[in-house]
């Protein structure tokens, strides 16, 4: 909590994101929608909230004791508000996978919501719902791949020890999901970040270098996934001591190496808002330090994968809040030197590439037939797509 919490502003920030965690998704999402308090927010065409699991690793006592909504209930809440009519955005979230869970309902039938595992979920949530991606969070119980070879020195808690479980059963689990995201092209979204961890050890299951392990795994089996290294390896550790000062540097080196779908967001970079001295001398230490690594020759084209994002609802923790979208707009893309073209991208082109929305060399990717097919069904207007027939801008 020290870093969350560093005087009496994030204590407020902390209780009001307490609060919010109390509303109903409805509600969030409209909360999101307005953010920026001068109307700009308007300018935005599309929203991906990302629903999460943490359950198998917070919880200790029996998972059917508890009194929580089913995955399966909360993707067909998320699939309702994405089938709004009458608003001038698109809604269409990511849904969490977790291979524990999969590895316990795989073998105990009787665990499973409405009769599906986690894997099944993601499939009718991308399929059915309107979903445009997976959400995983590894610094949550487990690495991207190669758990078989760590996992005796992993710390698991007692809720996670009791399952008949092992690495290898992980990985496999992994393995479905990916070969099937890959067979679908359907998005990951991944905290790539040490934050949010329960131990420092758990911690380090988010640095990029072991998404760089997943994407030469078997000879390159997953090379062209589609990939978001989420908060680009934590920009806020640039200028820290530690492991993690080195990771938005890998993050970078990922994106422009050779895997044609790995992309990245700076979300939940507060610090562009310039709310406290604090903040302001915290981005005048770390985007010169970014603007560097992008500037490297061995990182050409990186730029063009560096997405927008927000990270709500734990952005809400930040009194930014209010004004991060307009830093990243006006601020963030001229203190790292993008051109006219390049901000465009990074404002949205970028994440319509990564999703699979975008129209490419002529064809529309299967997320955007998706989607299309979710619009027909649920007599959506379908302009909200054609924002996204023109391929969008790159360097």
């Amino acid at each position: 909590m020290e870093d969350i919490m560093r005087g009496p502003e994030e204590v407020v920030g902390v209780l009001r994101l307490g609060g919010f965690l109390g509303l109903s998704r409805s509600e969030l999402v409209k909360r999101l929608v307005q953010l920026p308090d001068d109307g700009s927010g308007r300018e935005v065409r599309l929203f991906t909230p990302a629903v999460i699991d943490f359950t198998m690793w917070l919880t200790e006592g029996p998972l059917d004791q508890l009194n929580v909504s089913s995955l399966p209930d909360q993707v067909d809440v998320m699939g309702e508000i994405a089938a709004t009519p009458g608003q001038a955005y698109g809604i269409h979230p990511f849904v969490p996978f977790c291979p524990w869970r999969q590895v316990r309902d795989e073998a105990n039938a009787s665990s499973r919501s409405r009769g599906m595992t986690p894997l099944d979920v993601v499939k009718y949530a991308v399929q059915e719902q309107g979903f445009v991606g997976v959400k995983l969070y590894p610094v949550l119980g487990f690495y991207p791949s190669g758990n078989a070879a760590r996992w005796k020195n992993e710390p698991f808690p007692a809720s996670l020890r009791g399952l008949d479980a092992d690495g290898t059963k992980l990985d496999r689990a992994l393995a479905e999901l990916y070969d099937w995201c890959l067979a679908e092209d359907v998005a990951i979204m991944a905290h790539t970040s040490e934050s949010q961890n329960p131990t420092p050890e758990a911690g380090r299951r988010g640095s990029p270098a072991f998404w760089k392990e997943m994407l030469d795994h078997d000879n390159g089996r997953w090379q062209s996934i589609r990939l978001n290294l989420g908060h680009l390896g934590g920009v806020w550790h640039l200028g820290k001591s530690g492991p993690p000062t080195s990771w938005p540097s890998h993050a970078v080196g990922l994106l422009s190496r050779g895997y044609p779908n790995v992309y990245a967001d700076l979300a939940d970079y507060d610090a562009i808002a310039h709310r406290t001295q604090r903040d302001t001398d915290q981005d005048a230490q770390i985007m010169p330090i970014v603007r560097d690594l992008l500037a490297r020759q061995t990182n050409a084209g990186a730029v063009d994968r560096l997405m927008y994002g927000t990270d709500w609802v734990m952005l809400s923790r930040s009194l930014a809040a209010k004004d991060f979208y307009r830093a990243m707009r006006d601020k963030l893309p001229e203190q790292l030197n993008m051109t006219s073209m390049q901000r465009r991208g990074f404002l949205g082109g970028h994440a319509a590439r990564f999703l699979g929305i975008a129209v490419a060399d002529g064809q529309k990717p299967k997320t955007r037939l998706r989607l299309e097919e979710f619009y027909r069904k649920r007599d959506l207007d379908p302009s909200r797509l054609a924002l996204w027939d023109s391929p969008p801008p790159t360097a």
